[in-house]
């Protein structure tokens, strides 16, 4: 008897009464022992909140980049320089 079966067992024996929050890959190994009904996909829960987040980062990346072509003042080597610390903060 495995893990999964364990989990399932306490909750029929339950009869309701008791609920699991377990987190794992989709593996075959669980999708096969859980049903559809007893999973939630945080990917696509959270879908739209990482689209907002993502425009909001590239709208403040936008405003980023016309304060490093104004600073730049004509100075190409200021600006390589900038983008290397920039690029380092984002990655």
């Amino acid at each position: 008897m495995g893990l999964v079966d364990i989990l399932n067992d306490w909750i029929q024996v339950s009869g309701g009464r008791v609920k699991l929050c377990v987190s794992s890959r989709e593996l075959p190994v669980f999708q096969k022992r859980l049903g559809i009904s007893h999973r939630i996909r945080m990917q696509d829960l959270n879908r739209q909140d990482i689209s907002n987040y993502v425009i909001e980062k590239l709208q403040c990346m936008k405003s980023l980049y016309d304060e490093i072509v104004w600073r730049s003042d004509g100075i190409f080597l200021w600006t390589t320089l900038v983008m290397k610390l920039v690029g380092n903060m984002i990655l």
